[in-house]
């Protein structure tokens, strides 16, 4: 009865998530498709995955490299990513970088809406070259793709950081700490569920937090900067 009882949970939860998908995607059409450029990349990106979901790919990339968990694939609401945006004043003049961007969408986003520069790290080699591709149908829009480990690549020419690292571990979470504190202190990093004085508590200084929804649950935001002595 037990077992029974927990398939039962986990399809309430899958239909749960999809509702939750299915009413997010609604928002994003009423409120951001009437940006030309973003509902013409944004159709363009779901062609592009019509045939191999985000999820499918890396489950693919993690099961080759003999990871356990595969099923950690996630993206960033696009309503969210906005609240986002307006809470940390991103404008033109940014520079985006997102640490683990996946297919990219939420870049695209945010240089559609904002006009920012926007960049992403990934080591999941589909998602860069679809990526990079999808890019240079849309020339008007300043993106760039990174492929490699997120903890290796350069990341002082960002104005802005966004890590949605609730599934990393610790060490990976304290090795990103450990290399964003001697950014400037005009930087602002994004992290969700975490902020990064839970790990260099001498080293950050919270600018805001606010409570968001994901198809999951809820969690916090926090928008933090380095601090100066750290220059």
């Amino acid at each position: 009865m037990k077992l029974i009882g927990e398939i039962f949970s986990l399809v309430a939860l899958r239909f749960q998530v999809l509702r939750w998908n299915y009413l997010e995607e609604k928002k994003v059409k009423r409120l951001f498709y009437a940006n030309p450029l973003f509902a013409r990349t944004d159709r363009a990106m779901k062609r592009l995955y019509r045939f191999s979901s985000p999820f499918s790919i890396l489950k693919n990339f993690l099961q080759g490299k003999g990871e356990m968990d595969v099923h950690c694939y996630g993206e960033t609401p696009l309503t969210l990513l906005d609240q986002m945006a307006q809470e940390c004043g991103l404008s033109s003049s940014d520079h985006f970088l997102e640490l683990g961007s996946g297919r990219g969408r939420g870049m695209f986003f945010l240089s559609s809406l904002y006009g920012c520069k926007a960049s992403g790290i990934d080591e999941v080699p589909e998602f860069v070259l679809k990526g990079y591709d999808l890019s240079k149908a849309f020339p008007s829009l300043r993106l760039s793709f990174f492929l490699g480990d997120m903890t290796e690549q350069s990341l002082e020419k960002a104005s802005v950081l966004y890590l949605y690292g609730t599934c990393l571990p610790d060490e990976t979470i304290e090795r990103l700490a450990d290399r964003m504190k001697s950014l400037p202190p005009s930087t602002k990093i994004i992290t969700v569920s975490f902020p990064l004085t839970d790990y260099r508590p001498s080293c950050f200084t919270l600018l805001k937090s606010f409570t968001a929804e994901f198809n999951w649950g809820s969690t916090e935001i926090f928008i933090q900067s380095p601090c100066k002595n750290f220059l």
